[in-house]
């Protein structure tokens, strides 16, 4: 019996032992260790910086800098801007969240989404930064502006004007976009305010009118009441009646209307030309050159010599082939037009060529200018 109890003690000990030594080794030996966690940080100070321009590529730790390629990419900041990368609104925490695709660089064709800060209001948002629903530039950089379908704090004014210049969308109000510079139209570009009645334009000084158009979401224009109103130099205020009001606009008089003079065509410095009866345009037909400061005319370009290549003598003109009512207006059917002087022309192809304006493989459609008979 004492043996029995003996060997029974010896193998309790035996086991004892076994299990203090499993329980007290090396823990790896029993679980790997966790893999790390790659859930972004969900606390307030894991977004600090979203949102901040970022000179000299520089953001807080886990943001990137973004548009900075372009000279900000028309995002509001000449250095860019620091942000993250997102798919989903959780991916920018409780106070943020992921934007549609913005083209933060022209060289690259595919939108980028990135966090944004969540607002109500200018003042949920740093004394640089404005609360807007609209983010990006127009037309410059090759960058299109962006509805976020929220509103965010984006880089942008808080005391612009209604129609006022801008270089970007820094230089706007709130639920503004830009239109970039271009010497035809918008010389000092214009800050687009979008709008739903007067009194959203009216929150902002000078007091705007809410325009409505077919083709165009409702905007806001500068109302004035004489030219010193207006917030670019160059415009004029000019008395609409279909708005029932006066607006600052930049006076020019569309390709093909008749002139005496350069600036009955636009502000002097500005590429519009008059050709005149001294040139063979019967009372005068505004122009200018095809293509200027790299901006096209808004117009089609004719070559009256398409034989003498360099001769440089290209000018713009009303194509009668881009819809019927320049047809009417430059042959003076059914609306009032230049048809007594002017008509359209579908010029015989030169040798091996293509009408005005194509080319032989059927690259470029042909124009049928509007010119004098």
């Amino acid at each position: 019996m004492n043996q029995v109890r003996t060997l029974l003690v010896t193998m309790t000990a035996v086991v004892w032992v076994s299990a203090w030594a499993i329980g007290c080794g090396d823990d790896s030996a029993v679980a790997p260790d966790a893999p790390p966690d790659t859930t972004p940080d969900q606390s307030e100070g894991g977004f600090e910086g979203i949102g901040e321009d970022c000179p000299d590529d520089m953001c807080a730790a886990g943001l990137t800098c973004y548009g900075e390629a372009a000279g900000g990419g028309g995002l509001g900041s000449d250095e860019g801007v620091c942000s993250r990368a997102c798919t989903n609104d959780a991916d920018c925490g409780p106070d943020g969240f992921c934007t549609p695709a913005i083209m933060l660089n022209p060289e690259v064709a595919v939108g980028e989404r990135i966090c944004v800060r969540s607002c109500d209001a200018n003042d949920d948002c740093d004394s640089e930064h404005i609360c807007s629903r609209y983010w990006g530039i127009v037309v410059a950089f090759g960058v299109p502006g962006v509805d976020l379908q929220s509103t965010g704090c984006i880089p942008g004014s808080r005391t612009a004007p209604i129609g006022g210049p801008c270089t970007d969308i820094g230089d706007c109000a709130p639920h503004s976009e830009c239109i970039a510079v271009e010497p035809w139209s918008t010389p000092a570009g214009e800050c687009l305010t979008s709008c739903s009645e007067d009194t959203s334009c009216g929150a902002i000084q000078p007091r705007g009118l809410c325009v409505l158009e077919e083709t165009e979401a409702p905007f806001c224009v500068p109302d004035c009441m004489t030219t010193d109103d207006c917030p670019i130099a160059g415009y004029e205020c000019v008395r609409d009646d279909f708005l029932g009001a006066s607006h600052c606009v930049y006076p020019t008089t569309p390709v093909g209307f008749p002139c005496e003079a350069d600036t009955d065509c636009g502000p002097a410095g500005s590429p519009w030309n008059c050709l005149t009866a001294a040139d063979g345009f019967p009372g005068g037909y505004c122009s200018g050159p095809c293509v200027a400061d790299g901006v096209p005319c808004p117009g089609a370009c004719h070559d009256p010599t398409p034989m003498m290549p360099g001769s440089s003598d290209e000018i713009c003109v009303v194509d009668c082939s881009v819809a019927d009512f320049l047809r009417m207006f430059c042959e003076g059917t059914e609306i009032p037009g230049r048809g007594a002087d002017y008509h359209c022309v579908t010029p015989p192809p030169p040798d091996g060529g293509m009408p005005d304006g194509g080319t032989p493989d059927g690259g470029v459609p042909p124009i049928e200018p509007c010119l004098p008979r």
